[in-house]
């Protein structure tokens, strides 16, 4: 992930709160903004499938507030 904003060195990892997600404005890709220690970090996800994109967004949009590590933990299927 990289910074939002300013010149903090790029994090990996499960790491912070979930802050938002939004579409991007191309197919199969969405943009995910986390929140670590007061400073928020923005990463992309690109699907190959534009459904199951658009319910992995439903889906990640409830878990807002929640810890990346234990949104990871959660086994999700779209089938």
């Amino acid at each position: 992930m990289k910074p939002f904003f300013g010149s903090t060195a790029p994090v990996t990892g499960e790491i912070g709160v979930l802050d938002e997600v939004r579409p991007s404005r191309l197919n199969r890709c969405c943009y995910v903004l986390v929140d670590l220690r007061g400073k928020k970090y923005i990463g992309s996800l690109r699907f190959g499938d534009d459904a199951f994109c658009r319910n992995f967004i439903d889906f990640i949009r409830r878990q807002r507030g929640k810890p990346i590590a234990k949104i990871g933990e959660l086994e999700i299927s779209f089938g």
